[in-house]
This record gives C-alpha cells, structure tokens and sequence, in this order.
C-alpha cells in the first residue's frame, strides 16, 4: 500500500484512465489492486497486489493513462506499509503496450534509502539498472519525485528538501 500525492494541475479525477492487474503465466489475482482519490486531501491511494518472495512471480497494479507529445508527472510517494523489503513504487513510461517494450521507470523500494532507475532502450533488449542514493536523514520520509517528457527526452528528478533543489536522477532519450 502507498501513497501517492500528485501535483498534476488537470482534474485529478481524470489523471489515471485505465488500470490493470498483470499476473504472471496467467495465475490467479492474489490480492486486486485499487485506487482511491481522496479529494479533500488530494491524494491517490494505491493498493498493489501479490508478492514478491519470487521474483519471477510477481504481481503488478498499474494505473495509467496514455500520453503523447511533452508531458510530465510529479508526486510524493510513500509507504504507509510494504509486504516485504523487495516491494516498489515509482512512476514508469512505456513506448508501446507491447511486451518487452523500450521503457524508463523510477522506483521508490520499501527501503526507502534510494531510487531505482530501470530502463530498455531497445525491444527485447535486457533492462538496465542504475541507482540514486538518498541522504540518510531522508529515509523513511517519502520522496518527491517527477518525469518529464520535453520532445524526445525523459527526465527523472527529485526534491532534495535539503539543499531544496530538484536533483537529477536519469535521461534517456
């Protein structure tokens, strides 16, 4: 379960249009996703689903809309509670809905002392892993995070509330 406060300025009600439970090799739906907006507090509540004691069996929630042109995303994330220290939050772009399609993700783990960068720049390709450390004094507060879409460029930034500047994370083209 984890929170995800947006600052996105269209009506929030409309940000995610279409959601989606993945399980692997057609199993079933251990625990269903949902999503909640809480107007009065402007946050979008979000419950994944399964496990991930195996990898390679893990359950996914998504909730997404399609985008095209420049966009961008911006939010707090946070955890309220976590299954294990494996599980993740974080925004991802996708090129395509096909499988093993090119895509950029930012994570936030349970571990909350950093961010993962995953991405694909090439259908079918293996996914590349880079990581961002977060100064100790914030673990375990939540993070700001944003994606932006300027042309043919993706950026991943976050708040330091620290130094009180956006610190870049990724870019990818």
């Amino acid at each position: 379960f984890f929170c995800c406060s947006t600052l996105i300025s269209s009506a929030q009600e409309s940000v995610f249009s279409e959601s989606v439970d993945i399980v692997p090799r057609g199993d079933e739906i251990h625990v269903e996703g949902q999503l909640e907006y809480d107007p009065a507090e402007d946050l979008f509540y979000v419950w994944g689903n399964g496990t991930i004691d195996d990898p390679a069996q893990d359950e996914l929630f998504f909730v997404y809309t399609r985008q095209e042109g420049d966009w961008s995303i911006e939010g707090e994330l946070w955890w309220e509670e976590f299954p294990s220290e494996e599980s993740q939050i974080g925004f991802m772009a996708r090129w395509t809905e096909e499988p093993n399609s090119p895509f950029l993700q930012v994570s936030y783990p349970a571990s909350q002392d950093r961010l993962i960068i995953t991405y694909r720049e090439v259908p079918d390709e293996e996914r590349q892993v880079s990581y961002v450390d977060i100064p100790e004094e914030l673990n375990g507060e939540g993070i700001r995070c944003r994606m932006i879409r300027n042309r043919h460029i993706f950026s991943i930034e976050w708040w330091n509330p620290i130094d009180e500047i956006w610190e870049h994370a990724e870019e990818r083209e």
